[in-house]
């Protein structure tokens, strides 16, 4: 017995923009699309993990299954489900020439679990002695990623995302499939019952905009400085130690952060550097300096920190109700607003 998949899953039907959202990857650089062939081979051996635990197909294809003989003549159940047509029926005999079957002679019974190919009379046709038959079908829920279940769909994603985020732990093996993934499918699995190193999952929840410093013409022949928006990565914010000191006029508050995001290669944009900054909101974050938070790079750890500057309004009682700059003083207030430095 022989199965082949004779068509493969086209590229339009792999579902890379949501298995990006899924991972939290960042969005809006020039390299958006650097890693979309790894995310595609991730998908599709998730596909495929998932087909051969269940024995559904998901994204529909044709397929060419080859038996010396039938197991049941009356009705041969086939390998996969849901099958939802039969191409071709065609006998191989002993010197592999192939005669096709006349398609009114069979018909195919759908069937989630266990789809059947049944005949028209008492049996199926004979298969020639020391030959072959070969039952070509398309097979799989649909030709789009829309037409997958929802859990089946959310199934693949788990399981390309934990084969992504354990690529380079080579402590799993045996067929190990997350429970999440397992319970999903287990309601399509008929009897098949098939089933590693630690490694700490980071909780990426935060949505930060990478920002780069820019020179930008002030139109009198000079230039301000500017920050210029590079694109959005998902981090975890991490807050480390502060401590205050005496800026030029009043106390500035410095908080450290450990900022977590996954790693890329040296000279992209999507790569943090020192002097940049993340910025959520109101909120900015200097980036002071970057480093692999593991051996292989995966994720970065940027040291970085927050400002605030405290506005200090002295009020100074002077003869006659005035204001001085010199004079002493009595703090009446002190409200805190973030230092965009």
């Amino acid at each position: 017995m022989m199965l082949i998949e004779e068509t493969p899953i086209p590229l339009a039907a792999l579902p890379v923009a949501e298995f990006k959202a899924h991972l939290r990857l960042g969005s809006g650089f020039a390299e958006d699309s650097l890693q979309d062939p790894v995310l595609e081979g991730f998908l599709r051996a998730a596909i495929s993990a998932i087909e051969a635990r269940t024995g559904k197909i998901l994204i529909g294809r044709s397929f060419a299954w080859t038996l010396t003989d039938w197991r049941d003549a009356a009705g041969q159940a086939l390998p996969v489900a849901p099958v939802t047509a039969i191409l071709e029926l065609a006998l191989i005999d002993a010197q592999d020439a192939e005669t096709v079957v006349d398609p009114g002679l069979y018909k195919l019974v759908q069937d989630m679990q266990r789809p059947k190919l049944v005949p028209m009379g008492t049996l199926l046709p004979t298969v020639p002695t020391n030959g072959a038959v070969r039952l070509r079908f398309e097979a799989g829920f649909g030709a789009a990623w829309g037409d997958l279940p929802a859990d089946l769909g959310q199934a693949v994603l788990l399981l390309a995302a934990h084969y992504y985020e354990y690529r380079h732990d080579t402590g799993l093996a045996d067929g190990c499939m997350p429970f999440g993934v397992s319970s999903l499918i287990e309601r399509y699995r008929i009897l098949r019952i098939l089933g590693g190193g630690a490694m700490t999952r980071l909780t990426l929840n935060r949505r930060l905009v990478l920002e780069a410093p820019d020179r930008v013409p002030d139109g009198a022949g000079s230039f301000t400085d500017g920050w210029t928006a590079l694109g959005e990565v998902w981090a975890m914010v991490e807050a480390r130690t502060g401590r205050e000191k005496q800026g030029e006029a009043v106390p500035v508050s410095n908080v450290g952060y450990r900022i977590t995001v996954r790693g890329t290669p040296v000279g992209q944009s999507t790569r943090p550097l020192p002097d940049q900054r993340f910025r959520d909101g109101n909120r900015v974050f200097r980036i002071l300096a970057v480093a692999e938070r593991d051996p292989v790079g995966q994720y970065l750890t940027c040291f970085a920190e927050e400002r605030w500057r405290h506005e200090l309004w002295r009020f100074i009682r002077a003869a006659g109700g005035g204001l001085s700059a010199s004079g002493g003083g009595q703090r009446a207030g002190g409200a805190c607003r973030h230092g965009d430095l």
